[in-house]
Parts: C-alpha cells; structure tokens; sequence
C-alpha cells in the first residue's frame, strides 16, 4: 500500500455520476460492479496490490 495506487471501484452508481461529484476519480480507470462481480472485483484489487 506504499506504492501510489487509487483504483476507483463503483457500486450503484456509474463513472459519469462520480465523474459530476469527482473529476478526479472519475477520470481515472477502475472496476464497476455493475460490469463484474464482487468475488471477481476483489480478485482484480487484489491482483493490483499483489507485490
């Protein structure tokens, strides 16, 4: 968790709403639970934090 990581994950909602509250995050590629299920997103994070 040293390393500088953000990965958005959103969840009931879509990157264009975060994108209206957080230019930021939104703009930035991260996973969708509306695309890939919880045990699936939770292997992709832990794929990503994976040293």
């Amino acid at each position: 968790m040293a390393r500088d990581l953000l990965v958005p994950i959103v969840h009931g909602t879509t990157y264009e709403d975060l994108r209206e509250v957080s230019p930021l995050l939104g703009s930035r590629s991260g996973l969708n639970t509306a695309e890939a299920s919880m045990p699936d997103v939770a292997a992709k994070l832990a794929e990503l934090l994976a040293p």
